[in-house]
């Protein structure tokens, strides 16, 4: 017996760690429809990290898989807490600034925040109670709770559907996709996001000093951390007349 416990025991182990490991800190998750392409397509296999959002905050265009009653979607978050938020004329608004989406695939018809709440109460069959729909008068995302979209949006039943997701429903981020093979890597999130944030800062710094000539721009670039190559690897252009 003693023998027989001596052989087991490592794979025992490993079980307990392969346990431990899903339960509390990565667990493998599969995207189910077309609702975030052409970012994740039907069947791809993602790598869900649980303990992501226990270390740092969401941020916006973060993949996140979220917990609806009893299935899990996957959505990329675009409305954090005490921000204003709406789609008007297909162009993204928060808090009143115009914010580029380079993630959605399709136009995406006007909503509000007001709208985001009706809808959910509507789902809950609750779009007869005044007291809800006096919930609604909205300006703002409540503390702890997010606002969601698909990348896909013609079909996507996300916060248009759901409405604002609180934060005890996000499961964890989605980050790193391993199944196909040939598309193995890191998921593109916040890079826009954060080009964007430096661009704006730049333009700032550009405006602020009368900054014109080239030369001026790139000492401009290396004051925060950059070289003229940024202009070529980032998602925008910065052309001539703009500073």
């Amino acid at each position: 017996m003693k023998k027989f416990l001596k052989e087991i025991y490592p794979y025992i182990v490993i079980v307990v760690v392969v346990v431990i490991i899903r339960t509390f800190f990565i667990t493998p998750v599969v995207v189910d429809g077309p609702s975030m392409e052409d970012t994740l397509y039907d069947n791809e296999l993602l790598l869900l990290n649980k303990i992501s959002y226990k270390i740092s905050n969401i941020e916006r265009y973060d993949i996140v898989v979220i917990q609806e009653k009893d299935e899990k979607i996957i959505k990329r978050v675009y409305g954090l807490p005490n921000e204003t938020i709406e789609y008007k004329d297909n162009k993204l608004y928060i808090d009143n600034k115009l914010v580029e989406d380079n993630y959605a695939t399709n136009q995406t018809g006007d909503f509000t925040l007001e709208d985001i709440c009706l809808a959910s109460i509507k789902k809950d069959n609750l779009i007869d109670d005044e007291n809800q729909k006096d919930k609604c008068q909205i300006d703002k995302i409540p503390q702890g709770y997010y606002l969601v979209l698909g990348d896909n949006r013609k079909i996507s039943a996300d916060s248009r559907y759901y409405g604002l997701i609180p934060e005890s429903s996000i499961v964890g981020k989605a980050s790193f996709r391993i199944w196909p093979l040939n598309k193995i890597g890191f998921l593109r999130q916040n890079y826009y996001f954060m080009f964007n944030t430096i661009y704006e800062e730049i333009l700032f710094y550009l405006k602020k000093k009368k900054i014109k000539s080239d030369k001026q721009v790139i000492m401009a670039l290396k004051m925060v951390g950059l070289d003229e190559s940024f202009l070529y690897r980032s998602p925008f252009e910065l052309s001539k007349g703009e500073q």
